[in-house]
């Protein structure tokens, strides 16, 4: 007990902060006075399958970019382009793009490390950017499917 007497109040409360490694486990053994204490790592994985993961994200996050910046200078560049369906695909495009700024590289950090080292504002951007995005291809998707279908 004398151990975690001396643990100040500030571990306890930190725990699961970016900032310092968690206590998940605190076993005391009685007969033999050892502590046993088990931390959360401040990274998730090893550094091949972080490097696989980055790659991955980098891959993805180029991909998205120079696709959906292709599609929104071609839709709007070239006037016979701006028909309704085109117009319906750029705004697939530039969620597409919102997703991508906005997104990949939040969820790339918090896969790679315990915690979130973003602010409570990215956070809640964050979520909100992702939801916001998804509805607006999904009803996209139906206006164009409602637009062929009349």
């Amino acid at each position: 007990m004398e151990i975690l007497d001396n643990m100040g109040e500030e571990e306890m409360e930190l725990e699961g902060s970016a900032n310092k490694p968690a206590i998940i486990n605190i076993s005391l053994d009685a007969s033999t006075n050892d502590t046993n204490m088990t931390f959360f790592p401040y990274y998730q994985h090893s550094l091949y399958v972080a490097a696989s993961y980055i790659l991955a994200y980098f891959l993805i996050f180029l991909l998205c970019m120079v696709g959906n910046i292709l599609v929104c200078l071609i839709v709007l560049e070239n006037r016979r382009m701006r028909t309704i369906t085109n117009l319906f695909i750029l705004n697939l495009a530039i969620s597409d793009l919102l997703v991508g700024i906005f997104c990949i590289p939040t969820t790339l950090v918090d896969n790679l490390i315990t915690g979130w080292p973003f602010s409570n504002a990215v956070c809640k951007m964050s979520g909100f950017v992702q939801g916001m995005s998804v509805s607006a291809s999904v009803f996209t998707l139906v206006a164009i499917s409602v637009e062929r279908l009349v």
